[in-house]
């Protein structure tokens, strides 16, 4: 007997899956970004340019400083992978978890606050990112975590909720 992959038999069944993970992936991606080049910018005293070379300095290292428009886009693009890995995670995990789709607002601010750690401690310590020269205050920590839970978690949540209403009002 052929075993279906859960995963890609989802995105392929024509159930709206995929939409709903390219949306919701797609706003927390750019909201995420464009809260990032608002406070780096007015806060930081940052470039657009530099926000994301900073990124793609996450693969590249210090060589992404130099890398002009071109490590610019690549940051842009990781960026966006890690966006949609977490509207991934987020769609699946609330197949399983009923309350991820039927509370949107408290799961998506813990989703995003579980987004923020799992960044900050999983992913950047791992990363080839140049570690600051002193750690960040306690505001600035505060203002990205808020923005992580609210451009990020609060709008997978809604999203992929919104997703589960067409999906499960019709049959």
């Amino acid at each position: 007997m052929k075993q279906i992959d859960p995963f890609t038999s989802d995105l392929r069944s024509g159930n709206g899956a995929l939409k709903a993970i390219l949306i919701s992936g797609f706003v927390a991606g750019t909201l995420d970004i464009l809260s990032a080049f608002l406070v780096h910018s007015v806060f930081g005293k940052s470039t657009v340019e530099k926000i994301l070379q900073f990124i793609a300095s996450g693969v590249y290292g210090m060589d992404a400083f130099k890398g002009g428009i071109a490590m610019a886009l690549a940051g842009l693009f990781f960026h966006f992978v890690i966006a949609y890995g977490f509207a991934v995670f987020y769609y699946y995990a609330s197949k399983h978890i009923d309350y991820l789709h039927k509370n949107p607002l408290v799961s998506g601010l813990l989703y995003g606050l579980f987004a923020w750690l799992v960044m900050n401690y999983v992913v950047l310590p791992y990363s080839s990112i140049p570690q600051p020269k002193k750690a960040p205050t306690f505001g600035a920590q505060l203002i990205s975590i808020a923005c992580v839970m609210f451009f990020v978690g609060l709008p997978i949540a809604y999203i992929i909720r919104n997703f589960y209403n067409k999906q499960y009002k019709h049959e």
